[in-house]
């Protein structure tokens, strides 16, 4: 078993157009696998990245955009969900060893949804995150 500073964690990031699967969709993922010492900061080629089309006569919200800073024209030339589920899950297919991979995400309680929507329509077999949420983390700790 590695000691906590060997351990590889997927950081995991989401954008959607909405506050969960069934009012919005999901636009973006971003992922890098990362261990906690001994690493320098990860450059910006080697973070992992999916845009995600939206279904054909759908817009951006103008709310969304201002956030994120994503173009209705970036989105168009943007993959489909089965495609950003590959990518994501690639990713973290060299962490999934015994059981699910060590993910953290910053706001969990919002964009787990998300991600367990995507693994429902495209993954297979067990959900593979074991997610560790950053807000809740700074809660108990503040």
């Amino acid at each position: 078993m590695p000691t906590l500073a060997e351990l590889e964690v997927l950081v995991l990031d989401g954008q959607s157009t909405g506050a969960t699967p069934a009012h919005g969709q999901l636009i973006e993922v971003g992922w890098h696998r990362f261990r906690a010492a001994g690493q320098p900061a990860p450059r910006p080629e080697d973070v992992g990245s999916a845009l995600v089309a939206l279904p054909p006569g759908v817009r951006l919200p103008r709310a969304v955009r201002e956030l994120t800073g994503i173009k209705n024209e970036e989105l168009a030339a943007g993959g489909t969900e089965a495609e950003a589920w590959r990518h994501l899950s690639a990713a973290a297919s060299p962490l999934v060893g015994a059981g699910p991979a060590p993910t953290v995400i910053h706001f969990a309680q919002f964009e787990a949804r998300f991600f367990e929507a995507l693994h429902a329509a495209h993954g297979e077999g067990p959900y593979p995150f074991e997610v560790c949420c950053t807000h809740q983390v700074a809660q108990r700790l503040l």
